[in-house]
Formats: structure tokens, sequence, C-alpha cells
């Protein structure tokens, strides 16, 4: 026996001498300092002090106490049987012939808490949970007396079996846990200090905690906010989704389109704000990661706050006096953060909702927790904000931000400090480990860790590694010092507690792995690449995790990256359980399916929330959430689809050959569908987006980065769709992934290596589709079908969509996989100015009918296309082809016809669930789903009502003069009631027709004939700028009516209708044998007196809806953003759609005006408005004259009828006209004049510079200019700038210093390269706060030419600041305008030793003419693929100037093909380019020419005039271009091109 177990033993016997008092009393006499290890200062101190004096504990021997020693199962026992005893006033006897504590065990068995053959070992350490057990039962169940309310235990399951007892304790206040939210780590082993404290508080109940725990809150863990880019800009449609934008403050905007970067305060009278609105949030612990830079000099005033649902400030971290400042409930500061000379901040704020509690985080240092601004139920969360308040004009740039809720960890490297080796706050690094590239860098022996809360019950914990050689390394879950899960890895496998999980693993390749916890079973399942791997046990008892470690074992380089570890929550009101339908299984159906709904990494949802029939049944769901895909899983499921085609977006770290990589955050397939619960009844496939993201240059990149991730991540997986034993792989974008392999033959050595490499897996080759029409090109690639991704806006006919699945299966060298859409409304993604109609359900069951019934049996032949069909598509919201149950009237209509097609079951509304609240909830996180922007629905066309339009032009069908006729029987009859006949072919009927009005004021087209009920009749349109008739200028009705009857076409559905019409053509039926009557087509337009132009602060504005007039005479305007109304009017709108309520916040009012009512309020006070306030189209209006009279604004109309408004904003515009082209000089307060950046914190503040400063660790920060700047090379001689900087961490290790780098790109050639770029070396890494300035010639480059057409700037390749004071480019002093010269073609005969002609798909040169060798001439070669081959030249073109143009042309080649039959046709178009207000675009195709191979030489003649009204220059180009036939380019060439300006006699 040992010297502590006799010290023991001699303990209790001493204690059995008081055995005679029936209660506690104090043996002895316990002085401080007489155990060594037990200072006063420790928890325990009084606790150790408490048991020795009661008689119970001693110490160890040596005036040692050994605090941190265990308790042995034994003495635990002992100690409770003692208490027990002493308490019942009962002796032990302890004498024994066997163990020590035999009499002790006996003692507590034959009293009942202890029960025979409980423990394997008396001699062990005893658990935490094990001694509290044992303790309440020594006690009597009245003992332990009530004192604390407590409901549960963070790490106690309530199914454990010490539970019960646990909860006794903790509400008697004997244990509350190691921490403040109650963790109790029962799995640990009990420590001599810890079991003094429970001997104490059972002996005594004054020594009993009285204690509140901290709340732990009961939501799921999930994602908020995140971002990809620190801009908050949206392309078309504002602020980034999710966002609200207050600019009152601001420089003021004319777009919604305008760059959203550094909010800049000029206003002394109003402030600027980001807002970010969310769902609102009660509990939870929110963790905002966040990133700021400050202006220079302008600093005090911004803020960043969280708001909660009433408007008051719940957090808010205010830089107040030069110091970052923290706001209190008395509206109070407290100070933390001295600004200094420090303008770049990294944030790290903890939000405890349940708590009322916040720590806050500034450049890694936390100040501590502090109490939140709010209480009780006050405490809430509607929205965040980077903002600057109305008294001070500070200036502040967002960086990256993440907000997420409930997670132990989530890390994933992207929201750090912008400076070189930065680390996420809460880690620690060793041995020389980074972050870079948004990952974490562990070179040879270096290592990472962090710490957190306790995470128990069922426990999720991911990462990804990269592995470049197959080094080893470790991940390392922990509890406290325990090891629960150590994930290793040798040269080949992967291991998780030693149990290999993972055979033969790729080098470089990004693995992913997740471990999914239970601490009940004390078992994990191992998923690597979201696939089950194994299931490995514990390597040591826990309920709960709080740390991890990575380790890099080997001598190079690995990179590990998203890092999550957070509770899984199981709900009881789960997704219900899919119930396949009876004969599901007749046919094979895929879904193509669009991943783009991670709320801020796309458009977002923002951009369909103005429209009620883009309201999934979903809500605005979360991608990435495993329970949205389970729901997702159920409706396709139980309605007879097969698989979802994930649309999927490759990205590479060397654009597109490098290691293969997907957005981890805006994968659905990987996040939400491979952790479904239910993915196991459904299957996945591949739909590889090559046409937005990256696809192979080469073949070695292909095999070695593409081919392992797709076998590794995709085709190992038993949930990817096979058909016949060949795993299906889609792709969309299949011309450009030809275009970047090199062509055709390149992709075809590609698919057959892969289907080489899937039959090693045991799969018999491969099913390769294309979305497109069926072609030879897609043939000779390898592909072995074709299938529509969708139908365009024509999709939701019925009869096209088989006419067009029809005309693809005309190609019989590739098979035509099925595909019905249901149209194309892009109303939301497009912000178009009306919306496409979507087919109706009938329709759509009889599409499917007609797939089964005729298309299948009659075209599929082989085994894999039988009985198998795709769908478009399953959640294209954005672009409006979307199957998913929507919340309109459209239902569940789509799915229902599904499952009736191709299941035998009938449509069931009983299996067409829809989410509860509760359920809608955890699935609609990161939206808010109250906000609803407004926009056009483009549902009411103010033109669609024709009463008010009149006929501006027209064609009567009632002789038969100027009209073109073709494939009608016998002709056709001209009668008083219009043209009839009778169609042998595609009929058609054409007559010139002219109108004084531009096609864009012409809203509508009525035409008035009649046939069968259901045909198709198409109308084309040529303009005095093209001639040829095209489906792009076409648009398509269906005929509802076997009666002579009115169509209306909105011509705003086709952008094309502009320019001035030229010829109209009508096909009024489709196919032979069909019976027709014309009587007339009208052009409408509104001839009424009243513009749609105004003009604000002397900006043009051009209204979409005419101004209304009401009955009282007030002038009313739709308040349109998309027009950027509020934002010209200096106003920060809220919208609420449910009430119809507008609110106009201004500097100094604020106004509300409610659609329906005929009152509004100013500044609070109600107010008459004489009338009720009508819409149009979603829009309310705007009492334009009543509103300017309340707020100061000048309004007026001019003689045209026009109105103008003046606002307070007048001197900005007026400052702006000032400008030059080519010149930044930065002088206006809040304006970037156009740059922005996504790298770097772009601002103007007063002192008459840009300063830009680094948001993140990129070593690449770029500053973009606006595109279309369109300065004309040859003007400019020289570049010079004046800037003052500061840079470190530089990208290029061995230079000494920087560069200023320019890159360029030109009408001619719109890649960004190193080649074109325009460089001047700084003289060192710091100007020391000194300006310095710098200059370059242009000549220095030979690229700089043509039309410099956008301009990037990249200050250095570091991290740092910079100071701009000006960019401009110096005027040649010699140069004269081209536009004051005679036009000339530059060799344009070829014979001189330039090729003055450019190509944007062939390889242009000169040769000699095949029939004559002393001659030289152009030729445009081309590959086998679909392209169109231009041949252009800039030039200036003269407004109003009339061209005459010749030159002669000839075919060269189909593709690679020159040796042409005579016979074979191609088609060489002019399109003179030049930009065009009235039309809105540059193209003008003039004149086409018709020729075969046999003609030879042609002469190719025609004439143009310039449109007066353009002014700019810098789209001015030549171009002539061939179409391709039957999907393949058409080579040719030319010579002897003649350009000569007709002046007038």
């Amino acid at each position: 026996m040992n010297i502590a177990k006799r010290l023991f033993i001699g303990l209790l016997t001493a204690v059995t001498l008081t055995v005679s008092a029936a209660a506690f009393e104090k043996t002895g006499t316990y002085t401080p300092g007489q155990f060594t290890d037990v200072t006063q200062t420790e928890w325990y101190a009084t606790e150790v002090a408490g048991a020795y004096e009661l008689g119970l504990m001693n110490g160890v021997g040596g005036g040692l106490f050994s605090p941190d020693g265990n308790v042995t199962v034994a003495e635990a026992i002992t100690m409770a049987a003692r208490a027990s005893a002493i308490y019942n006033g009962t002796a032990i006897d302890t004498a024994t012939d066997g163990e020590w504590y035999a009499p002790y065990v006996n003692y507590a068995v034959s009293a009942g808490f202890v029960k025979q053959g409980q423990f394997d070992s008396y001699d062990r350490p005893a658990k935490r949970h094990e001694v509290a057990s044992i303790f309440k039962g020594a006690m009597p169940a009245d003992y332990f007396t009530a004192k604390n309310e407590v409901e549960s235990i963070p790490d106690v399951s309530e199914k454990s079996a010490y539970a019960a007892d646990l909860l006794t304790l903790y509400r008697a206040g004997v244990v509350m846990g190691s921490d403040a939210y109650g963790n109790f780590f029962p799995e640990n082993n009990i420590t001599r200090a810890e079991a003094a404290a429970i001997i104490n508080r059972v002996a005594l109940p004054e020594n009993r905690l009285s204690k509140a725990l901290d709340k732990v809150s009961e939501d799921d863990a999930y994602l908020l906010v995140t971002s990809r880019s620190a801009s908050m800009s949206n392309s078309q449609h504002g602020v980034k989704s999710g966002w609200l934008y207050d600019g009152r403050g601001g420089a003021p905007l004319t777009s919604l389109e305008s760059s959203y970067s550094a909010l800049v305060d000029i206003s002394t009278e109003s402030g600027t704000a980001y807002i970010r609105e969310i769902n609102k949030t009660t509990t939870g612990k929110v963790l905002l990661r966040t990133s700021v830079s400050l202006g220079k000099a302008a600093y005090d005033g911004a803020y960043l706050e969280f708001q909660n649902e009433t408007g008051d400030s719940v957090y808010q971290l205010k830089v107040v006096d030069g110091a970052w400042q923290l706001l209190k409930a008395d509206g109070s500061y407290t100070k933390l953060f001295d600004l200094g000379d420090t303008r770049a901040f990294y944030f790290y704020i903890v939000l405890d909702l349940d708590n009322n509690r916040a720590e806050t985080v500034i450049n890694g240092v936390s100040y501590g927790e502090q109490a939140l601004c709010t209480s009780g139920d006050k405490t809430n969360l509607m929205n965040f904000r980077f903002a600057t308040d109305e008294k001070g004009t500070a200036t502040l740039t967002p960086g990256l931000i993440k907000m997420t809720v409930n997670y132990g960890v989530y890390e994933n490297f992207d929201v750090l400090a912008a400076a070189k080796d930065s680390f996420p706050y809460g880690w620690t690094a060793f041995g020389g480990a980074y972050t870079a590239s948004s990952a974490l860098k562990l070179p040879k022996d270096s290592s990472a860790m962090t710490q957190f809360d306790p995470v128990s019950g069922k426990i999720i914990a991911e990462f990804l590694v990269w592995q470049p050689k197959g080094e080893s390394f470790t991940y390392t879950l922990k509890s406290g010092t325990k090891t629960i899960a150590l994930v290793s890895a040798d040269e080949n496998n992967y291991y998780v507690n030693g149990t290999k999980v993972y055979e033969n693993y790729v080098k470089n390749l990004w693995y992913r792995f997740r471990l999914e916890l239970d601490t009940e079973t004390q078992n994990m399942l191992v998923k690597v690449n979201g696939r089950k791997a194994d299931e490995v046990t514990f390597a040591d008892n826990t309920t709960s995790v709080d740390n991890f470690v990575v380790s890099n074992l080997s001598d190079t380089e690995i990179s590990m990256d998203t890092f999550k570890v957070y509770r899984y929550v199981e709900h009881e009101d789960y997704v219900p359980t899919p119930v396949k339908p009876a004969g599901e299984d007749k046919y094979t159906v895929g879904m193509n399916v669009c991943s783009l709904w991670v709320n801020e990494l796309h458009a977002g949802w923002g951009t369909v929330s103005a429209h009620d029939d883009l309201t999934p049944v979903l809500g605005y769901y979360d991608e990435g959430n495993p329970e949205t895909a389970d729901w997702e899983i159920k409706y396709l499921v139980e309605h007879g689809i097969d698989f979802q085609a994930f649309c999927i977006y490759f990205g590479t770290d060397n654009m597109y050959d490098g290691v293969v990589n997907i957005d981890g955050e805006r994968t659905h397939l990987y996040n939400g569908f491979m952790n479904a619960k239910y993915s196991d009844m459904s299957k996945f496939a591949v739909l590889w987006e090559a046409g937005n993201a990256a696809s192979p240059t080469n073949f070695e990149a292909f095999k070695n980065n593409y081919v392992p991730y797709f076998i590794e991540n995709f085709f190992k997986d038993d949930r990817y769709m096979t058909i016949d034993n060949r795993p299906v792989l889609c792709v969309f974008g299949w011309k450009d992934m030809a275009k970047r392999a090199g062509g055709e033959e390149n992709v075809k050595k590609m698919f057959d290596y892969l289907e080489e490499e899937v039959k090693k897996l045991g799969f018999d080759g491969m099913i390769y589709l294309a979305c497109d029409s069926s072609n030879n090109t897609m043939m000779n690639m390898g592909f072995d079908g074709s299938y529509a991704y969708n139908w365009g806006t024509s999709g939701s006919s019925l009869a096209y969509n088989k006419e067009s699945i029809l005309n693809s299966a005309k190609f019989t060298g590739m098979y035509t996989v099925p595909t019905i859409s249901v149209g194309f409304n892009n109303i939301g993604w497009s912000g178009s100015e009306t919306r496409h109609p979507m087919m109706s359900f009938a329709d759509y069951a009889a599409a499917q009918k007609w797939v089964k019934e005729e298309y299948l049996p009659n075209y599929a032949k082989e085994n894999w296309q039988k009985n198998f069909v795709m769908l478009s598509t399953w959640n294209e919201y954005g672009e409006g082809t979307y199957l998913m149950p929507t919340a309109g009237e459209n239902g569940f209509g789509y799915l229902d016809a599904l499952r009736e097609a191709y299941t035998d079951e009938k449509a069931d509304k009983a299996v067409n669930t829809v989410p509860t609240v509760a359920q809608k909830t955890r699935i609609n996180r990161m939206y808010p789903a109250y906000r609803h922007l407004l926009r056009r629905n483009g549902e009411v066309n103010e033109n669609a009502d024709t009463s008010k339009l009149s006929t501006v032009a027209s064609l009567e069908f009632t002789n038969r003069d100027g009209f073109g006729v073709a494939n009608i029987e016998d002709g056709i009859e001209f009668t008083a009631n219009g043209a009839f006949g009778v169609s042998k072919g595609d009929a058609l009927i054409d007559k010139v027709i002219s109108c004084d009005l531009t096609l864009d004021k012409v809203p509508a087209v009525r035409i008035t004939m009649q046939a069968k009920k259901g045909e198709i009749a198409q109308l084309f349109f040529m303009t005095t700028d093209n001639m040829n008739p095209a489906e792009a200028r076409s648009f398509k009705f269906e005929i509802t009516s076997d009666d002579m009857a009115e169509y209306i076409i909105n011509t705003s559905a086709n952008s094309n209708w502009r320019g001035k019409i030229a010829k109209l053509r009508i096909d009024p039926v489709d196919g032979a044998g069909k019976s027709f009557g014309i009587k007339s087509i009208e052009l409408l337009a509104d001839t009424s007196s009243m513009p749609k132009e105004m003009m604000i602060d002397g900006q043009k504005v051009e209204n979409f809806y005419k101004p209304l007039k009401s009955e009282k005479g007030d002038m009313l305007i739709a308040f349109d953003p998309r027009q950027a109304i509020d934002y010209r009017l200096d106003i920060f709108h809220v919208w609420d759609k449910d009430k119809g309520e507008l609110t106009l916040n201004m500097k100094k009012h604020v106004i509300v005006l409610t659609v329906g009512s005929d009152k509004y309020t100013l500044d609070g006070a109600t107010k008459d408005l004489g009338y009720k306030l009508p819409s149009v189209d979603g829009l309310p209006y705007l009492p334009l004259e009543k509103f300017c009279a309340d707020v100061g604004y000048t309004y007026s109309v001019d003689e045209k009828g026009r109105i103008n408004v003046t606002t307070d904003n007048k001197w900005y515009y007026d400052k702006v006209a000032e400008r030059k082209d080519g010149e930044w000089k930065f002088d206006l307060i809040g304006d970037t004049e156009g740059w922005t950046s996504g790298f770097m914190g772009l601002s103007v503040a007063n002192e008459g510079h840009m300063s830009a400063v680094s948001l993140s660790d990129s070593t690449d920060p770029t500053i973009m200019s606006a595109k279309g700047i369109n300065l004309p090379a040859e003007k400019y001689v020289r570049l010079e700038y004046r800037v003052r900087y500061s840079y470190s961490g530089q990208y290029h290790k061995d230079r000494d210093t920087e560069f200023l780098t320019m890159y360029f790109i030109t009408n001619n050639d719109q890649n960004w390269s190193e080649s074109k770029t325009l460089k001047v070396k700084l003289k060192g890494k710091s100007s020391d706060g000194a300006w310095e300035e710098y200059a370059v010639d242009t000549a220095s480059n030979a690229l700089w030419k043509d039309t410099i057409t956008q301009l990037r700037f990249d200050p250095f390749d570091a991290i740092g600041e910079i100071d701009i004071d000006y960019i401009r480019f110096v005027v040649d002093p010699n140069y004269v305008d081209p536009g004051e010269a005679p036009f000339a073609i530059r060799n344009g005969d070829a014979e001189g030793s330039t090729v003055a002609f450019s190509d944007t798909h062939g390889k242009i040169k000169i040769v000699k003419d095949p029939d004559n060798s002393n001659n030289r001439c152009y030729v445009l070669p081309c590959d086998d693929i679909q392209i169109w081959l231009y041949a252009k030249q800039s030039c200036t073109f003269k407004p109003g100037a009339t061209y005459k143009v010749s030159m002669d042309v000839r075919l060269y080649g189909h593709g690679t093909d020159t040796a042409l039959d005579p016979s074979f046709k191609g088609e060489i178009l002019a399109n003179m380019q030049y930009s065009d207000p009235d039309i809105g675009k540059n193209d003008h195709v003039i004149k086409n020419i018709f020729l075969t191979a046999g003609d030879g030489w042609k002469k190719f003649e025609f004439e143009f005039t310039v449109n007066p009204n353009s002014e700019n220059r810098g789209a001015d180009m030549f171009t002539i271009y061939s179409n391709p036939v039957n999907g393949i380019g058409v080579g040719y060439y030319f010579d002897n091109v003649v350009v000569e300006e007709i002046l007038p006699d």
C-alpha cells in the first residue's frame, strides 16, 4: 500500500472516532499555508480547508495536498460512505481481511447508493459524474434543498444515467460546473480539489453555491452574413443582397449601378451607412469578424452598430475624440482604443444575446466583456451597420465581413487584418505557421491551435487539407488535454484514432474531412469528401470538445482551411421522410440545379425579392444547409425525379490549370446535399460550368488536376448518378471548354482519358452530355448527347419546346435528351423592363406526355437513352426558369405534372408539404425575409393599355402592293378583310415600313390575325442599321383563338427593339398545310406631349413611365429606384411592401407615403394629399411638385413640358462637369471618379487626394477605373502620378522595391495581361509621408494603341497604403483629332507590311491571292468550332456623315476544311460599330452578302450614315464578319477595302 493510501485510511480511522455525532462537525483546524501547494488565491482554498476541518480529507504527506491529483473510485466511495454514516449517526466496521476499501464499498452497497459490480475497478481514477452520483445517492433525497434554477447542463445529455443526479446537485448548489455556462465535463477524472469542494458542500449546506448559470442557446449553428469581396456593389442591382445604402451624408450618386466602397461623409447634417438587415435574432452567440479602414484625418463619428427591431442600439463601437469607444446603456462611452496613427482595424466582436454581454477585440487585443446597451426583450438584432454620424465627416471603408452564430469554430481565413502573416484572433501559431490566400499554411514542423467554448452533444468537426507531396499531418480534436479524435496521414492513407479510414488518397488534391461525433455513444462517423468512410470510437471518453491542434510532420509545406466545430441540434419537427411513389423507377429523370443562392456570394435573394411569384415555398432559403437539401430531396423524390445535376463552378490556384478547388461556402452539393439525412434516397451528377468558371487549357492539367478531383469527390460516391454503369457528366459552356483546350480534338483526348480512368473503378465508361442543341463540333469533342439547360424566353411555348428538341434531334451524330423548359422570366437578375411568360401547367403536362409517348419511343435507341429525361430547371429564380414549388399561385403545379408523367401515382396534395414557420426559420437565416426591394414587377406596362396609345405606322394586308411572300400554296389572297392563305412550309410575308419615331418610343405592336389555336406566330423586325431577319430581332406569340383576334406584343421584352424601323416580316404559322389570315400590323405609341424625360440638377433622367397628372393637377412620377430616383433626390428610402408604405428619409425631413391613401406624413404631421396615391407596376407614385415644396427643392416645367428639379446637390454636378478625359485629380470629397477596388479601401477626403488602404492579406491589390473611359491611345504621350505610400509583405521576395503598374485594355483587346502595362519603379518601400512624382512614356509599350477602354492600377504587389494626388495622361501637343481628318482604312489592299486588321477568334494574316500570286490579300481561317469570325479596324466616324464602302470577299474554308465544294454557301456581313444613344448599343449590321465557294471573289458594296447624335468616338470600329454554318465557323479572304465619306454637294 502506498503512502497516500495509508494516509487516507488513517484519516478514515480518525474520523471513525467521532461517529457518534449524527451531524458534521469540525474535528480539526486548518491553518492557511498548511499545504504548500494550496495558495489562498486558488478557488479551492476554502474548500480544501473545510474538508480538512470536517475530518473528511487530509494531505498526501510532505505538507502537500495535491489538489490536481486524482481520486480513485474506492476513495470516492469511502468518502461518501463516511459522509452518509456521519449524517445517519451510524458506524462503519472497518475490520477487513480484504482490500482496505471493502467495508466502505459494502456499506455503500447496503445503503443502496452503489450497486454490486457497478465499477470495473475500484483502483482507477474516478470520473466526475461518478463521484457526483455517489455523493448524491449517499444522502437522503430531501437532503439537497434546491436553491438554484437549473433546467439543463450543457455537456450532460438528458438521456445519461447520471443526468438527474447532477441536476439535483446543481439545483442544491453542491456543484455548478467548471465554467460560467455550467459545463461539468463529466467524463474527466475528478481532482482532489474538486472532491474537497463536493465534500465540503455536501456536509455543510451553508457552503453551497447560490448562482445563476449563463444561458446557452439551444438554436442551431449557422452562417448569418458572409462576403467574398470588400466591395459593397452587386452589379446592376445596387448594393449587395441583404444590404441597404444610406447616402444622405455622402457624395451624390446618379445610378443604382454606382461603385459602393468607402463611406465618405461630406455633410454635417446627415450621416452615411451600409445597413445589413437580418431576420430578428433573439438568441445565440453572434460572432462578427470584419475590418475597416478610416480616413487619415476624417474619422470621428465612424461607427459599427447592431440595432434592434425598434432601432435602438444594442451594441455600438464608435470613434469619439480619436478613439474607439463603446456605447453604454446610459448613453456614455467607454474608451477602448486610441487611434494614434492607426487607420486599419480588424474586429472580432462577440454578442452573447442570451447573457446580454459582448466582447470586443480590436487588432488582436481583447477589451473584455461589457454589457449590451439593451436588456430583456429589447435585446434582439434586426440590423448591423457600418456608418458615420450626422455631426462628423468621417471616412470609413468596410472590408470583408463574416457573421456566424453558435459556432465553436468557423474559420476559413478570409476575414483577416491587412498585414503579412496575420492570424485569426483566438488562434496560436507555432514553428512558423502563417496564413495566406485565405488558407492556413503549415511549413515543416509547424502547428497551430485554437481554443473555444465547449461544444457538447452531437458534435460536427470539419476541415480541409491539401498535401502536395503526401505529407504527414495531424488534426487533434480535444477536450482539455484529452484527445478525442486524432486524424493523421502517412504518404498514402488517412487514419482516425489509429484506424485506417481512407486508402490511397491522391497527392496535390484538397480533401474534405467531416467528423460526426456522438457523445452519448462515444463513437464518430468519419466522412471524407462527403462520403462515409468509417465509424470510429472516441480516443477517450468525453461529452464535449474545446480545442484542436493541427501539425505538419513533414519537410514540405501543407495547407489547411475551413475549420468548423459546432453542435448539431436534432429537431423533432425535421423534414418528413420522403416516400417514393410507385413506378418511379420506370424513368430516369434528371434536374438541372443552379446552386447560387448563398446570399451575398452571388446576386442573392434581394434581386428577386420584389416579385411575389419568385418566392420559393421554402422561403429565401440558405444553401449549404442539410435541412434545406432534405426539403429539396423530399420534393424531388416524391415527384419522380431521380437526380440533381448540380452546377459546379471550378476554381484553381492558377487561372484554369492549377490545383482544383470550389468555393466552400457556396457549394450546396458539398455542405447541403452530401450531409442531408435523406441523400441516400437520391442521386447527384455534376453540371460542369465551363462557361463561367474554370476548365483546363491542356491535357496535363486535366489529367493531373481535374480527373483526380472528379474521381475523389464525385465518381467514388455511391450517390453519383450512373446509367448503364456509366457516370453522367454534363457540361455547360462546351464552346468555352473547347476554346480553352485549343480545339475539339483536345477535349476528345481529355474525355477519352477520363473514360479509361473510371473503368479502373469498375464503371463501363462515361456518358457526356452538353447543354445545347446537338451539332458536329460537340460530337467531335466526345459528347454522347445534348440537352437544353433551358430554351430561352420562348421556352414557355409548348410548340417551341417540341420544335427545339426535334431540330436538335435532326443531327443524328449524337443523341438529344429531351428537355422541357418552362420559360425564361429573367426579371430578377436582369432587372429587365418586362417579364416573360411561364408555361401553363396544362401545357407542361402535355409536353411530358409528348416526350413519353412520341419522342422517346421514336428517338431513344441505345439503352441509356431509353426513358431518360432532363428537366429545366430546379431553382433558376433569377433567370426565371424554375420548377421548385413557389409560394404563389404556381405552387407544386409543375412537380405534380411530373409525378403523374413519370410515376404510377397521381398528384397528391398530401405529399406537397409546406414548411411550418419554425421549420422555415431554420433554413431562412441569411436573407431578411421581410425585405422586399422596390422594383418594377414587369407585370403591368402602362403601354399595355392600348386605349392610351395611337397607331403611328401600320401594314394593312388589303392589297398585294409591296408585300414579299414565300411558302404559301397557290399564292395568297388579299381582301378587304385581310390576306388569307395556306402554308406549304414556313410561310412568311414581309414589307417595308417607315415610322417617324425610333423603336424605343414604340412600346407595343398590335397584330390582327387568325390561325388555329395553339399555333406559334413570329414577327421579325429589321432596322435601317440591320436588314437581316434574326431570331434575336423577333417576337413569338401563341394563337389563342381560331377566330380573327388582336394580339398585343410588349416590345420592351426584346432589348433589340431600337433604332429606325425598315421592314416587318410575319411568319403566321410554322409548317405546311396550315390556314391563316392577317388583317394588319400596327406600331403603337403614346403621342401625348408629356415627355418621360426630366432634369434633376442639370442631369437628364429618362423615366420608364411618363409622369402622371392627378385629378387635382399635381404632377406625379413613378418612384423607381432602378432609375436612381432616390439617389438623385438625396433620399434614403425604405419600402414596406406589405403595407404599401414608402418612407423617404432626407437630411432634414421624413415623408411617409402610402399607396391607396389620400394622406401622407411630413415629419410626423399628417397632411392631405387630395387624392389616393396611385401606383404603377408595383411602384408608388411620388407627388413631385408637392414633395419639392415640402423639402425646399426648386420645381419647374420648361417649354417642352419637361420637369426640372434643383436640389441642394447642384454644386456637385457642376463640379463634375469641369473634368477632363484622361485626368483624375480627386479634388471632390467622396468621389473616387469611377475608380473601385475589392482589395483596397478607397476614399477621397478633404485633403484633395484619393487614399487606398489594403483591406486583406492579398498581395495583389487592384484598383479599377470605370469601364468605357474611351481614351484614344495616340492622343497621349505620357502617364504621370503624384503619390505617397508605404507597403510591406511583398509578393516578389527578390524585388528591392515595387512598381506602379497601370494595366490597360483596348476596344480590340479586352484581355488583361502583363504585356499591356505601363510600369514605373517606386523609389522605396515608403515615401515617409512625402509626395513623389512619377512618369512613364506611353511609347514604352508598343501595344498602347487603338482606344483604351479601361485601366487597372496596381500600386504595388504588397500590402500597404497609398495616397494618390493625381493620375493623368499628358496629351501629345501635335495630336490631331481624327474627327477632323479624312477617314482612311489602313492597308486596306494588304500590300503593306502591317496586318492592319485585328481578329477575335481566328488568326488573321496577309497571304497571296489564291487567283493571282502577284496580289496580296487578307485571310481569316477557322477551327472546327461554332464561332463568328470578325476582322476589325479601329477608326473615327463623323456624326451625321455618310460613307460608301467597297471591298472584295471570297470564301476560304468551313472550319478546317479548305477544300470546299463549289456549292458551299456562306454569308459575310458588315457591322459598323459606334456608340449610338438612340439604340443603346454599338452594333450596326449594315449589309450582308451571300456567296458560294464557286463564286470566287465577289464585290461587297454598301453605304451607311452615322447617327448625328453619336458623340462618344471610343467605340468606333470598322468590322466585317462571317456567320457559322451548321455550327462551324466560316473562314474567308478579303481585299481592297475602301471607305469614302460622301460629301454633300
